[in-house]
């Protein structure tokens, strides 16, 4: 047993006598506290969408320390960080149009709506832009907004909607299907909107994460159903499948692939980053579509993790496709998700088992490590003079309890955290399933943070370095689309989103998704 686990079970023990219920009706918190909570959390989101668009619009973000406007970066077309996701188009803005929904704020929903009409036509613009990023940002945000817009049923239909958003969500899927036609039958991961893929820089083009090449089948799909256009879905479908026929006999798929080859470029997987919403989109294709095909890959595809991947503490690690062993003995950020797509799979048992960890994290840092290291045998003191390091001993002129910071600082691989949503979002999947307080606490406790260290001057600053508690000066759209909408459910027991009426599946951007046949 490592020491980190040591001390992580240790915690668990004191810590989770977690009894998945509650008599009271929500969960141990009065509906005045929980208003309370709500309020603080959508005043969090008017913050930082109102400094956006004072200080950001109509470029794609704001710099939450300076109130500069964030664009790509021009001069380095290999900065991928910043290129990737801002293509130019007002990203921020329409990541975040169902958010108002969700808030309750229709005046605002049809505001920004109305802007987005006066503002583009299509998306005719010069950028090299990630497919995947700009799918699930903006096409995403665009269907569900149209969604919002024309369905009556859920209480957001607009007066004399035309169904603009549709066609603009039509000009950008025709943009980002191009992106398909690749010798190799591997997407290319890039693409120009207006010049299409070969503008692209071949060193742009080269590799390709399983995750990129598979999760394009939920936002194509509903935009193919929603115009009667089948080549969005045949393609994503067709590229789906393709990639699950290649996996190996114990059911599993590498990370990364080259796209002009077709060839995996490693034989590892997880189910964090580069593959992570490949497992989502399985179970979330089959829910929306009805799917039996899909229904099955997901069946047969977390069978295999939880023979080969998970390990006995309920981590699912990062193993060899062929023969399981252990490969990289980390967890990521993403892999934070993990636990509620589980309580969407009716697995509550793995799923807090995994969430455990990702909240001893939260815990630790008051953030979760882009990358943590659980074995242990990477670190500079687990070893003295030849000898096993007991968990007990403290290093030289050091406590135990320094010991253990040393110890836990050593273990983060990277260090950055961008104010991702995954742990909020099992967070608050784990609340929906099981109504424990618990899982309210930890999300006053991520509210309490965005309050006191977050919160910047045009939004909210992630940490360049969780050890020590840097800024990062960059506020992505997902802090917005994701995060704080996540913690806003979690403190909205009768959101329309958690009725019979308000069914829906989130997409991997959190953007709410529903079909029926009154839709077609």
């Amino acid at each position: 047993m490592t020491v980190v686990l040591v001390y992580l079970l240790q915690f668990l023990v004191t810590f989770f006598p977690v009894t998945y219920a509650s008599s009271e009706k929500y969960g141990g918190f009065s509906e005045p506290h929980l208003k309370d909570l709500r309020n603080r959390t959508k005043s969090l989101f008017y913050h930082g969408f109102n400094s956006y668009m004072a200080h950001g619009f109509p470029y794609d973000e704001v710099d939450p320390l300076t109130c500069e406007p964030a664009s790509r970066d021009y001069e380095d077309i290999h900065n991928t960080w910043k290129n990737d996701a801002m293509g130019n188009f007002s990203l921020t803005l329409f990541d975040t149009l169902d958010a108002f929904v969700v808030l309750g704020d229709k005046q605002g929903f049809e505001r920004n709506i109305q802007l987005i009409r006066d503002t583009y036509q299509d998306f005719d613009i010069d950028a090299n832009v990630q497919v995947f990023e700009t799918t699930i940002r903006v096409l995403g945000g665009l269907l569900s907004a149209h969604l919002y817009a024309s369905d009556e049923r859920r209480g957001y239909s607009i007066e004399n909607y035309d169904g603009f958003l549709l066609r603009l969500a039509y000009d950008l899927g025709k943009r980002l299907v191009l992106a398909s036609e690749n010798k190799s039958g591997v997407p290319y991961p890039r693409t120009n909107l207006r010049y299409g893929p070969l503008k692209v820089p071949k060193s742009l083009q080269k590799e390709q994460c399983t995750a990129g090449i598979t999760s394009l089948i939920l936002e194509f799909g509903l935009l193919s159903r929603l115009t009667n256009d089948p080549i969005f879905e045949l393609i994503s479908r067709k590229t789906f499948l393709n990639m699950w026929s290649s996996k190996t006999v114990l059911g599993l798929l590498p990370m990364t692939v080259d796209a002009r080859s077709n060839i995996f470029t490693d034989q590892i997987t997880g189910v964090g980053a580069s593959i992570d919403s490949f497992y989502e989109y399985a179970l979330k294709y089959s829910i929306l579509f009805d799917d039996e095909i899909f229904n099955d890959i997901w069946q047969e595809s977390y069978k295999a993790l939880l023979m080969h991947s998970q390990n006995s503490i309920g981590i699912f690690t990062n193993i060899h496709v062929s023969n399981a062993a252990a490969a990289r003995e980390w967890i990521d950020a993403l892999g934070a998700f993990f636990p509620g797509l589980l309580v969407l799979a009716g697995d509550l048992k793995n799923a807090f088992d995994f969430y455990t960890v990702y909240f001893k994290l939260w815990n630790t840092y008051g953030a979760i490590p882009e990358r943590w290291d659980f074995s242990g045998f990477r670190w500079n003191y687990a070893y003295r003079d030849s000898k096993p390091y007991h968990p007990l001993d403290s290093l030289p002129g050091m406590s135990v309890e320094e010991t253990k910071v040393a110890l836990m600082n050593d273990a983060v691989l990277l260090e950055w955290y961008p104010l991702r949503p995954e742990f909020v979002e099992s967070t608050y999947f784990l609340y929906r399933a099981t109504k424990d307080p618990f899982f309210l606490r930890v999300g006053e406790a991520i509210l309490q943070r965005f309050e006191k260290d977050f919160r910047a001057p045009c939004g909210f600053a992630g940490i360049d370095d969780i050890r020590v508690g840097t800024r990062q000066a960059r506020m992505e759209s997902f802090v917005l689309s994701e995060t704080l909408k996540y913690l806003y459910l979690l403190f909205d027991p009768d959101n329309d989103l958690h009725t019979k009426n308000g069914a829906a599946i989130f997409s991997t951007e959190a953007h709410p998704f529903w079909f029926d046949d009154k839709l077609k």
